[in-house]
């Protein structure tokens, strides 16, 4: 019976290290896989590297004037498209990975200094 306090302990401890890192580590792992699936996924229309590497070929192979025209124009506009597409969802995964991060901290400040941030009085 004298071990039952140190196991206590020991489960509770054991408890907080599964928790941080349950949420710290497989919760960042998600975000990023979940980002880089669906940057991924846009890849497939937008394939940034094909279209800088045919940036000034000629649209649909069609060698007239036109077809040289038009497909650096379509292409760079395009790859501009896909670029601010690419950046706006690493800003916002960031933007996730940031708040995913605070959050138990602002919980237990929040506990700690007996106030609550949600609630207006």
């Amino acid at each position: 019976m004298h071990y039952l306090p140190i196991y206590l302990i020991y489960s509770f401890f054991l408890r907080i290290w599964l928790f941080l890192k349950s949420w710290y580590k497989d919760g960042f792992l998600f975000i990023y896989h979940k980002t880089i699936n669906l940057l991924e996924n846009l890849d497939h229309f937008f394939a940034l590297k094909i279209t800088f590497l045919n940036l000034f070929c000629p649209l649909y192979q069609d060698n007239s004037f036109i077809g040289h025209l038009i497909g650096p124009i379509f292409r760079l506009l395009l790859a501009l498209i896909g670029t601010t597409i690419y950046l706006f969802i690493i800003a916002i995964s960031l933007i996730i990975v940031i708040l995913w991060f605070l959050i138990p901290l602002i919980t237990i400040s929040q506990i700690i200094l007996n106030q609550n941030i949600f609630l207006y009085e």
